[in-house]
């Protein structure tokens, strides 16, 4: 597992700090953990979510 901090996220996904915040909060977003005081979110889960995002967009079908 790598975590990753919010500036990392932002990079990876290229949205903003504050709309990764706030989708998280509206569970639009997979949500952090805490890792020594900081939020970080498993690298992983945000590769699934890229994922969806790209098969929702393009209409595939993830069950076929």
């Amino acid at each position: 597992m790598k975590a990753l901090n919010i500036g990392a996220v932002s990079e990876k996904t290229t949205l903003a700090k504050q709309t990764i915040r706030n989708w998280s909060c509206l569970g639009r977003f997979p949500r952090p953990f805490k890792l020594g005081g900081r939020a970080v979110w498993d690298e992983s889960d945000i590769d699934k979510w890229l994922l969806t995002q790209k098969q929702t967009s393009l209409g595939v079908d993830d069950e076929t």
